[in-house]
């Protein structure tokens, strides 16, 4: 496998390009943003417990209209995605994770019932915030469309969401639709960038809030942070950390479209990387440089 194009700096290279929002908020004017994730028992509700509880200590005027959570396994059937899971997590793990991803079930179902005041889910921090989950399976709808429009949603916020957004969808809100990805674009495009960053023995994890355009990965560079990738640090501590870390970067980014201060930066030139979803050789060669999942 060929090592990507190297991310020489973390943001010296960028030249920065001013964003004429055409109109600006104040700060009591209500900013409506709308959410769309997938379904991810085990890190996401890290991100949206993280993301409330900054947008309250913000104080910004920001309206979560609603959060729409798509099926997890994109074109794969549920056969092809267990194998894939047993091949990446290796069989011990594998249990261990689909115990886990039981209890979490059973204490969702039991909070939906009234039955457990609290859960670790999307849906729980989702609905103890009075946000709505909203039941669009496909965002690319005309119906969805409608929504966008009739609610006047002001931004989408793409947050791994499992479905490529077309170009009427990304062009309905008014300031747009930004992502959140765990790396440096274009470098480590696609999936589970945190994995391909710490396979290529990267210093650091790179997280990147940009305007999403119709070719995937691709946009103009809003924020971005970065993550020392520690020696003995498993993946999974590293997705935890980023998790947190994405969800304080989209307050301030929310806080820039507020004030009217976002402002564009060219990311690295060159045509970068894709990667995705690891393979089971892949895992192997990730364990033999000293690399842990969990």
């Amino acid at each position: 496998m060929i090592k990507p194009f190297h991310y020489k700096t973390f943001s010296d290279s960028f030249k920065e390009l001013s964003l004429d929002l055409g109109e600006h908020f104040t700060y009591n004017v209500i900013m409506r943003i709308v959410i769309i994730t997938q379904e991810d028992p085990f890190y996401m509700p890290i991100f949206f417990s993280y993301f409330f509880e900054e947008l309250k200590k913000s104080g910004r005027n920001v309206d979560v209209a609603g959060v729409v959570i798509q099926d997890s396994l994109g074109k794969k059937s549920l056969i092809a995605f267990v194998k894939s899971m047993m091949d990446f997590y290796g069989l011990f793990h594998f249990i261990l994770h689909s115990v886990k991803y039981l209890w979490i079930k059973a204490g969702k179902l039991l909070n939906e019932a009234n039955l457990l005041p609290k859960s670790f889910s999307i849906e729980y921090f989702v609905r103890s915030n009075d946000c709505k989950i909203l039941g669009y399976k496909n965002v690319n709808s005309p119906e969805f469309i409608k929504f966008i429009k009739e609610a006047g949603v002001d931004l989408i916020v793409s947050v791994a969401a499992s479905q490529i957004f077309e170009k009427e969808l990304l062009v309905t809100p008014r300031l747009g639709c930004i992502n959140i990805h765990n790396a440096p674009i274009p470098d480590y495009r696609g999936m589970l960038p945190s994995f391909w960053q710490m396979y290529f023995g990267e210093e650091y994890s790179v997280l990147t809030i940009y305007k999403m355009s119709e070719k995937l990965d691709r946009g103009m560079v809003i924020l971005q942070d970065k993550t020392r990738i520690e020696e003995g640090m498993t993946l999974d501590e590293l997705i935890k950390i980023t998790k947190r870390k994405s969800a304080t970067a989209l307050v301030k980014v929310l806080g820039m479209f507020k004030d009217g201060e976002v402002k564009y930066a060219m990311p690295s030139a060159g045509t970068g990387s894709y990667y995705s979803f690891p393979t089971k050789n892949d895992v192997k060669e990730f364990k033999k440089m000293g690399h842990r999942i969990i």
